[in-house]
């Protein structure tokens, strides 16, 4: 591209008639027409296709295809951010500068059906539908639907000549989607990006009295008027867990730990908490595998990376699991042994675990 020249974009826009004025209405007519059906026929997929958890088994390579969805998903997003940075130094220019984006406009909305076909692909793997994971797909669904018609308003314009707003506009709303898009699905596997601005500024208001002033050892506490879930379980949970799974620090495996609900919605491997069931809860499944046999590091938390979790606090969580995992119920009515009540008589959270004292979550 150079400037002062002019463009091949041009004379493809005057080519399209020159010969034959009426073919070339009846051409772009279709074209025009394919590309709004193509952006119809992406949003049906989710409203007509499975949900997951569905009965829809996937074959060996629709799997590979919704895994690679990461892989091209950056590739619409690198096209669209260069030909936005492309149109607005031409509009800096005042027109000395005239970008040819045409082809890379057909290859961004090329790649982005391809990507929402394989994010769908990917949504299918899941346990049950996810909130965040929702919103990134139809974001998406919606990105493609407007880089269609940003794609077909530049082909319109440039067979008419003429410098229609329609182009910009079009172009600005396909860039807000995919940043919404891109900002939902990065939220849902990393955690929201903005999460240190919000806790600084939620510190700053409660003041400089620090947490640990605040709180009070447990083990002054008679542990048989301890509320079983809110102040025995959830203070472990806090400690062990909420570094990689609470809403204010990370969201890994799609998993939130931070809200009983959380624990009952599990994560991308299935349900964290099954009231009554060991062996279908998987936060007791993963903390009971052995450190020393642990091929595909499942094990929670994970070893060499948090502070593991206590025998005492194994005990603690295996018995509330089973009882039913009570909320609202003292230790003493939910039926607390001996045992129980001995280790969270022995509990003490009037200091933070190392790696946690930065991104520790501040809700129960």
């Amino acid at each position: 591209m150079e400037f002062n020249s002019e463009e091949p974009e041009e004379k493809a826009g005057e080519s399209l008639d020159s010969n034959n004025p009426e073919k070339g209405k009846i051409g772009i007519g279709v074209f025009s027409g394919s590309l709004i059906l193509l952006a119809i026929g992406v949003a049906l997929i989710p409203l007509l296709a499975p949900k997951p958890g569905g009965e829809m088994e996937l074959s060996v390579w629709q799997k590979v295809a919704g895994n690679l969805h990461f892989v091209t998903l950056h590739i619409p997003i690198g096209i669209f951010v260069l030909i936005f940075i492309q149109e607005v130094l031409g509009l800096v220019s005042f027109g000395k500068y005239r970008p040819s984006v045409l082809a890379a406009l057909f290859f961004g909305v090329v790649f982005g059906v391809i990507a929402v076909m394989q994010g769908y692909l990917l949504y299918l793997q899941e346990s049950r539908p996810n909130e965040l994971i929702t919103r990134h797909m139809w974001g998406s669904i919606a990105f493609v639907a407007l880089a269609c018609l940003t794609y077909m308003s530049k082909v319109w314009s440039l067979r008419s000549e003429t410098k229609s707003p329609m182009y910009g506009i079009l172009l600005t709303l396909t860039i807000v989607a995919m940043t919404l898009a891109g900002h939902w699905g990065g939220e849902s596997m990393h955690g929201d990006p903005l999460n240190p601005l919000w806790k600084a500024q939620k510190e700053k208001k409660e003041g400089d009295e620090s947490s640990e002033e605040k709180a009070e050892p447990l083990a002054k506490v008679n542990p048989e008027d301890l509320l079983a879930y809110e102040q025995v379980v959830v203070p472990i949970l806090k400690a062990k867990c909420y570094y990689c799974h609470a809403e204010d620090t990370k969201k890994k495996g799609k998993l939130l730990m931070d809200s009983y609900q959380g624990l009952l919605d599990g994560g991308s491997e299935g349900p964290s908490l099954v009231p009554g069931d060991l062996e279908e809860s998987l936060m007791i499944v993963r903390i009971h595998i052995p450190a020393d046999d642990d091929p595909y590091e499942e094990r929670m938390p994970p070893i060499e990376e948090e502070e593991q979790l206590t025998e005492g606090e194994i005990a603690i969580l295996d018995w509330w699991v089973k009882i039913g995992a009570p909320t609202g119920k003292s230790m003493s009515a939910a039926g607390a042994p001996e045992e129980i009540l001995e280790a969270a008589g022995s509990l003490d959270f009037s200091s933070k675990p190392k790696k946690s004292e930065e991104d520790e979550s501040e809700s129960y």
